[in-house]
């Protein structure tokens, strides 16, 4: 496979309640490490990938969960390409919150964003308190991908940030 030299650039905003695993799967998919503290405001990382056969750069916004800074993102949701918003399976709360996140993202983000909800933490199964189905439910309420995935265990981590680098570069190359 040629690739091109040319390089995509894509932004992508992790959204969610704090402590979800939002800088876990980040720092997972970006320095292979999760032995960083949790994010406290807005944290810019980066990675390349080859998508298309084409060098795509990741800029990976990792928002904060805290209300007090949803002011301050309003310009990142505004520029996303992507949208990767999760919920920790073991804490209903950060599920139920899913519908304001979806809220915020449809006034302040593009129409044509593409959004993945992520169950995460599913290395923790005998604690789950958020059945897999009721996240593929509202998935599907709200034409959104799905999947679920563990940061700890870098399970389903790269394949969320591939696909939807793909997806967004399948729309913008239609």
């Amino acid at each position: 496979m040629a690739l091109s030299n040319a390089e995509n650039i894509l932004d992508i905003l992790v959204i969610g309640d704090s402590n979800v695993g939002k800088t876990a799967m980040v720092q997972q998919f970006c320095d292979s490490v999760l032995d960083q503290p949790s994010n406290l405001g807005i944290n810019l990382k980066c990675r390349t990938i080859v998508s298309k056969e084409k060098k795509t750069k990741l800029h990976i916004w990792d928002i904060t969960g805290q209300g007090r800074f949803q002011n301050v993102a309003v310009p990142y949701y505004r520029k996303a390409m992507g949208i990767l918003l999760i919920y920790d399976i073991t804490n209903v709360a950060s599920f139920n919150n899913i519908v304001k996140w979806l809220e915020n993202i449809h006034k302040l983000a593009a129409s044509d964003v593409r959004i993945v909800l992520i169950g995460n933490k599913n290395d923790l199964e005998d604690r789950r308190v958020v059945p897999r189905i009721y996240g593929e439910d509202l998935a599907a309420r709200y034409n959104l991908s799905f999947i679920e995935t563990s940061a700890l265990e870098n399970s389903n981590i790269e394949k969320i940030f591939e696909d939807i680098a793909e997806a967004i570069l399948n729309k913008t190359q239609a």
